[in-house]
């Protein structure tokens, strides 16, 4: 009778928070289906005194246009300066566009400050294009970018590539926070400890920091990165994994740094201690690595150095000191995970679909660059310049084109890559915040170079006997979709206060061990929040399920007592934000032991006590459930759900259930244990209204004979018997409690579910 399928992603918002980064689409201003228009409007003499004055950063007043076959809007009264190191004197040069210099709070769809990099280095204006697209494919924090055709003054000036700006909106986009501190890392950032003193991080090189903090300088507090740089030049070897791993995403890192030895990317950490942001997420309180200026890339070298068969192994130059790089590859561990994403990386750009990838966006471009009037200024570039630095060879820097690079790097990189084993790789671990009378939910994205490996949760409950069970990855146990990489699970309310410990261990075929953490993490399962009050099922996308009593399809959460005594809701929360527990207050409500509960999640709370100040997104998010101020808003329950689609609900596979799983047919204000109906054949009968409040219709128009009807609730049991022998029988459902009930035609076995609200 109920037709289940397995959930989507799954977005990871709860107290403790996976850093599994956001990877947003493209969205209207990064949109590269097509090359939009740029419009710039500034004063002619300002625009004059820019060009003359290349080493300012001083942002003047200009206006702002952008025009694509999704916008066409204008921003008045943009900051607009110079950007970059070496294009400052290059004839072609790049910008920087800022909406909220000169207009409090400005923005553009979102994005504060726009970057216009005219590429003058690189002739196919596309290598930066396509490390940006490699690096989001292989689910790593990079700038979206797009090609632009930029006008300033009604002049085109050419063919430029709009990026991404890194900054509190850039960090609140792809790891849901903007609060931690930011550094910009310019050479020479070598990540070599220079002391205890935070102070001695703020050295200047050219007129700025090396690691130059972006978010809170006005704290200006350099201790995360002190502490950072300490856990990785003072760790012994013996400690270093776990001690990184405390304090910094190694494991996104090591595909970082796979991809930028791919692409030959010497102009980053690795190489140059030059082009990378470290950001401290305060959500796992780690640092996270993110890429920044990628055109030296595929071929382009300054150095005399074949960077397409530079030793994968010893990219790091051996006069210098490189400690992030150096120490990973010298520890085992970490350096079988970096192999194993470098044979990842080389799979994709040996893809004859990845060539083709490129080779259309040379296609969409080249008409843009043919007309480019500062394309040639530079090096004397001309069309066929730009044609062979995609297939050949240009000659002075550009020593090879972007498809014989990689052609080059794969099979070099290839003919180095050792003979590993690696042990199983864990990373973006997520735990609840359990309650007393809520399950402990766990899950960890999980890989190994080879089939078969395991995955156990090891917990124990104020300092008793060691605990262990299995982890799965079969779309059942929280793990989101089966094969997904991503293990889940769950233990049992415990019932009362207590001291939770937990450790994920992941054990492969080769017996090899990896433990998640170096000791056990511990959380407090409060005493306040301790009620057997759960969640039992939302919808997020309610479009003809059940109407409220205005007749309105609005989202609903549903609330279910599981215990033996009424609950009073009073002073508890309801909140789609873990950061703001208090989001919305439970009237003075109170649920029987068994019954069901529906809030509406509208953002409407003038229509009634139910009425909530928030709505669901479809796309997934987050719903907890929160005890009274008094308690410090301790967590009661709390879910984290995907994409949903229309009148879908998600809710516990039976009520109460640990595991929870979509449901195609919902049953709101009722129990979610249905097996009791699965005898009755799968017919249909038709009624009508749905949902209905005073009177059901049955209709038998063609069913010339008399029938029986006897209608059922969710669990089974008959509340109502009719004989009809009329084409429409009016029922009187009045008296029925709200809820899914199910019409059985006793003649032909036909059955249909109708909603009582």
């Amino acid at each position: 009778m109920k037709s289940i399928f397995l959930a989507l992603l799954i977005i990871l918002l709860s107290f403790s928070a996976t850093a599994q980064p956001n990877i947003p689409d493209a969205g209207p201003v990064f949109i590269d289906t097509e090359v939009p228009r740029i419009d710039i409007t500034i004063n002619p003499d300002t625009l004059a005194w820019i060009y003359e004055n290349v080493n300012s950063d001083i942002e003047f007043h200009a206006d702002f246009h952008f025009t694509s076959s999704e916008i066409d809007e204008s921003f008045e009264d943009i900051g607009f300066r110079l950007r970059g190191n070496t294009s400052r004197n290059a004839d072609k040069k790049s910008f920087k566009v800022s909406f909220n210099t000169f207009v409090d709070g400005g923005d553009f769809y979102g994005l504060e400050k726009l970057n216009l990099n005219g590429e003058h280095n690189d002739p196919s204006i596309s290598r930066s294009k396509i490390g940006w697209d490699l690096a989001r494919r292989l689910g790593l924090a990079s700038s979206r970018a797009n090609h632009v055709e930029l006008y300033i003054n009604g002049n085109y000036h050419g063919l430029y590539l709009n990026v991404e700006h890194v900054d509190e909106e850039y960090t609140d986009e792809y790891f849901n926070t903007k609060t931690g501190n930011l550094y910009k890392c310019l050479w020479p950032a070598d990540l070599v400890w220079k002391g205890s003193n935070p102070d001695y991080y703020k050295e200047e090189h050219s007129g700025r920091r090396a690691y130059d903090l972006k978010i809170n300088e006005d704290i200006d507090d350099y201790t995360d990165l002190r502490d950072f740089i300490g856990a990785l030049n003072n760790s012994s070897d013996q400690a270093l994994f776990h001690e990184l791993n405390a304090v910094f995403n190694t494991q996104d890192y090591l595909k970082y740094m796979a991809f930028e030895v791919l692409i030959g990317h010497w102009d980053d950490y690795s190489f140059n201690k030059n082009n990378y942001y470290l950001y401290h997420n305060p959500e796992t309180d780690k640092f996270e690595f993110i890429l920044y200026d990628l055109d030296n890339t595929m071929g382009i070298d300054w150095f005399g150095i074949t960077w397409s068969s530079r030793n994968i192994y010893s990219w790091s130059p051996d006069w210098e000191e490189r400690p992030l790089y150096n120490r990973l590859m010298n520890n085992e561990i970490f350096r079988d995970q970096y192999t194993y994403y470098v044979k990842e990386i080389i799979e994709i750009i040996s893809d004859p679909q990845f060539e083709d990838y490129i080779l259309a966006l040379k296609d969409k471009i080249r008409p843009y660059v043919l007309n480019d009037p500062y394309y040639p200024l530079d090096y004397g570039y001309s069309i066929e310049s730009f044609d062979l630095s995609f297939t050949g060879t240009v000659g002075a820097h550009v020593k090879k084109g972007i498809l014989p690079y990689l052609s080059a790097r794969s099979s070099s990189a290839n003919s180095q890559l050792e003979n590993t084993d690696m042990h199983p790789l864990m990373k973006y671990a997520y735990h609840n915040a359990p309650g007393a009378f809520s399950a402990f939910r766990v899950r960890v994205y999980a890989i190994d170079d080879q089939p078969d490996m395991t995955v156990f949760l090891n917990y124990q409950i104020d300092g008793g006997e060691q605990m262990q069970f299995e982890l799965f990855d079969d779309g059942l146990h929280g793990d989101f979709l089966a094969g997904d990489n991503i293990y889940g699970g769950s233990i049992d309310p415990v019932g009362y206060a207590a001291t939770l410990g937990y450790n994920i261990l992941a054990t492969d075929n080769s017996s090899q061990e990896t433990m998640l953490y170096a000791e056990n993490l511990e959380i407090e399962i409060a005493e306040a929040g301790n009620y057997p009050l759960v969640i039992n099922e939302l919808m997020a996308d309610n479009e003809t399920v059940i109407a409220d009593e205005y007749g309105e399809y609005e989202d609903w959460i549903e609330l279910w007592n599981a215990g033996e005594n009424p609950i009073n809701l009073n002073g508890m929360y309801l909140s789609d934000d873990p950061d703001m527990p208090n989001k919305w207050m439970c009237p003075d409500i109170t649920i029987d032991p068994g019954e069901f509960l529906i809030f509406w999640a509208d953002n409407d709370e003038e229509q009634g006590e139910t009425h909530m100040n928030f709505k669901l997104s479809k796309d997934g998010e987050f719903v907890g459930l929160y005890d009274v101020e008094a308690s410090g808003y301790a967590l009661i329950d709390d879910i984290s759900f995907g994409p949903l689609a229309d009148d879908t609900s998600y809710g516990r596979e039976e009520d109460g259930a640990v595991n929870w799983i979509v449901f195609n047919e919902s049953t709101p204000g009722s129990t979610n244990n249905t097996d009791g109906l699965d005898e009755f054949a799968a017919n249909s009968i038709a009624v009508f209204p749905v949902p209905a409040s005073n009177t059901l219709y049955i209709s038998m128009e063609n069913e010339p004979q008399a029938a029986e009807f006897m209608i059922y609730d969710i669990s089974g049991r008959e509340v109502d018997y009719v004989i009809s022998d009329e084409s429409i029988t009016p029922v009187d459902i009045s008296s029925y409690a709200p809820g899914v009930y199910l019409i059985l035609n006793s003649t032909n076995s036909q059955v249909t579910r109708f909603i009582k609200q």
